[in-house]
């Protein structure tokens, strides 16, 4: 398997026991599967199944779409919509749920089984010439018990490695980090405290905004409108290729799990 550059479109992380947490990861595309919004096909990615109405929650307003490069409330029939590609692996799976949601009708539902390295999600596109972006989304799952991630920001300025900002799930808490990539896999890498504020089993508004028109860049986490996180970055954050991934690219082995996410918005800043 070839580590690749994290442009975040169709890599994977592939992670080795011990250590921590993603310092022994790398970026792979073997054996990742996915359906990208092109039409092209690695395999199928289950589409929603009608079900019963769902709780509209509350995790506050959605952001407005206005200016925002991406603007998903999942009130479609195809997964993938105007993301890149839907992905899953060892047994994860993607789909639109019926059953709870922050605005009616659809959120996005990732499955992941006990089988570890299981990987379930979507990708965006790649978005040129950024240095400062703030994404915005809805999250609802169970109590921290499993070490997983859930959401990534990546920067790839060209020619140089690229700097990601995750949000990850601990055994028993809510996270985040920064780490490098490149083509001989990952580098230095930070963990941040944990966030306070995760609610299982509600519906909260999280935001992540990474902003490297600064030297050095700064990282924000909010949670419902309540600031969790700003921090200086160590890792050399800089303008360039913008990726997203909202779902779970990294997943131990652990107890089997439900991630829902609704109300996504992408918005690049000056």
């Amino acid at each position: 398997m070839s580590p690749v550059v994290a442009t975040g479109l169709m890599a994977v992380v592939v992670c080795a026991a011990g250590g921590p947490l993603f310092a022994s990861c790398y970026l792979d595309t073997d054996g990742l599967t996915g359906r990208r919004a092109d039409g092209g096909s690695d395999a199928a990615v289950p589409n929603g199944d009608a079900g019963d109405a769902g709780d509209a929650g509350d995790a506050g307003t959605f952001d407005a779409c206005a200016g925002a490069v991406l603007c998903d409330d999942f009130e479609r029939a195809d997964v993938t919509g105007d993301w890149f590609s839907a992905f899953t692996n060892s047994g994860g799976t993607v789909d639109l749920d019926t059953t709870t949601f922050t605005s009616p009708h659809r959120s996005f539902k990732i499955h992941l089984p006990t089988s570890g390295a299981a990987r379930a999600g979507l990708a965006s596109k790649d978005y040129a010439n950024v240095a400062h972006v703030r994404v915005a989304f809805a999250m609802k799952t169970t109590a921290a018990s499993r070490q997983m991630s859930l959401f990534r920001l990546s920067l790839a300025p060209k020619g140089t490695p690229s700097a990601v900002f995750d949000l990850f799930m601990l055994p028993d808490s809510l996270g985040s980090q920064e780490q490098i990539f490149d083509d001989a896999g990952p580098g230095v890498s930070r963990t941040f405290p944990p966030l306070s504020g995760f609610q299982p089993n509600a519906w909260q508004r999280w935001t992540m905004e990474l902003d490297a028109t600064v030297t050095p860049a700064i990282g924000v986490v909010t949670l419902d409108g309540i600031e969790t996180l700003r921090t200086p970055m160590q890792s050399p954050f800089a303008r360039g290729t913008l990726a997203v991934t909202l779902g779970a690219f990294d997943a131990p082995s652990g107890p089997a799990r439900d991630v829902f996410y609704d109300d996504v918005t992408i918005t690049i800043l000056p």
